[in-house]
């Protein structure tokens, strides 16, 4: 009997050693930093907040030929989805810091949007120009679905100039080897050079 209250106790202090080594699924460390990131996972099926880089100096230029940070929405699903009401933030606590008017993505369409600072819109050419631009060091970019429940997240840390960031498969940010506006994720992680 000793024997098995012994070995029960052991699995229990093993057990426990396990969880509190995991963590939760909602808030993870940080492979860069260590900082606390909460985690979004992205929808299985409709808008995602699939990429974006804060720190665009080659990458990309927008309507106006400037290189300014930009985001990328896509429509992960088999229908046709408008934007009318969704919010893009780098406020989690203020969602409607910029919502976007009536664009509809195409199913498995994307939308790259820019954080210039600008606020405009040309939604007839789906051009957008958030009111915001995106601190490169440490900032949280938020979508919200137009009943104001948050969808995306992704949480930017310390990223490197011409690197763009997005939620793997859990939620989790990371960075990519090759940056890809307005087309799939390249699935590889960023390792960078030595000096």
């Amino acid at each position: 009997m000793k024997k098995l209250l012994s070995l029960l106790i052991i699995a229990c202090v093993l057990l426990q050693t396990l969880v509190s080594c995991v963590g939760t699924p909602s808030d993870t460390a940080d492979s860069l930093n260590g900082t606390s990131e909460t985690i979004v996972p992205p929808n299985e099926d409709g808008i995602i907040l699939n990429e974006l880089m804060p720190s665009n100096k080659n990458t990309l230029t927008d309507n106006y030929g400037d290189s300014c940070d930009w985001i990328e929405i896509y429509n992960n699903s088999d229908e046709d989805i408008s934007l009318l009401n969704y919010m893009l933030t780098d406020k989690p606590t203020k969602p409607e810091e910029f919502v976007f008017p009536d664009i509809t993505l195409k199913a498995g369409e994307y939308l790259v949007v820019y954080a210039s600072g600008r606020n405009e819109t040309d939604a007839a050419n789906k051009i957008v120009h958030l009111p915001f631009k995106i601190n490169y060091v440490s900032e949280v970019i938020c979508l919200f679905s137009a009943d104001g429940v948050e969808i995306g997240r992704i949480t930017v840390n310390d990223v490197p100039t011409d690197v763009s960031c997005g939620p793997d498969v859990t939620g989790k940010t990371v960075l990519f080897s090759e940056p890809t506006p307005g087309a799939k994720n390249v699935t590889s992680v960023y390792v960078p050079t030595a000096p």
